[in-house]
């Protein structure tokens, strides 16, 4: 069994082994509540007493890094998700890390499997989409590759603009 400190050390040493991992996981936070700590890790630098943060460049094909340089210094992002009637969705937008900045994509991810019984044994019968506005620098990673525009960002600084229940589509 590899410890998670000898796992970063691996993923550090083949950063697109570890977007390729991210990519090919549906539903990364479920299936592994590590994500986050594991992205902090892989894309934060200590510098002293506190850590300096910076994009995973090494993760990111080189086109994915053009088009994060391209980036405005402050990116309008959006978060989809289906939500069990009677519950507030804004706690399932406090660990999500898997955005868009493209709003109908992310309509589209909210109601994917709407009306599904899911992992919690709950029906998911809402549809939800979430913005937030970041600084650049909050992007761990932006992935082109699935046509979803996804940027990866760090769940401990995201400020949710507005959330909206969407129609079903």
């Amino acid at each position: 069994m590899i410890d998670e400190e000898s796992s970063i050390d691996y993923w550090r040493t083949d950063p697109r082994a570890f977007a390729d991992a991210w990519l090919h996981d549906d539903s990364p936070y479920w299936n592994n509540p590590d994500w986050p700590s594991d992205w902090s890790d892989m894309c934060c630098q200590l510098n002293g007493d506190t850590y300096e943060y910076q994009v995973c460049r090494a993760v990111m094909t080189e086109e994915e890094q053009n088009l994060y340089n391209a980036l405005p210094e402050i990116v309008t992002a959006w978060r989809g998700i289906n939500f069990p009637t009677g519950e507030d969705p804004a706690v399932a937008f406090d660990y999500g890390m898997s955005w868009t900045l493209d709003r109908e994509r992310a309509v589209r991810f909210a109601n994917r499997f709407l009306g599904v019984y899911k992992h919690d044994g709950r029906r998911y019968d809402r549809a939800f989409v979430a913005e937030t506005k970041v600084h650049k620098s909050a992007i761990y990673a932006l992935f082109s590759c699935r046509g979803e525009s996804e940027v990866v960002l760090d769940p401990e600084v995201l400020a949710i603009c507005n959330i909206q229940e969407v129609a079903m589509v």
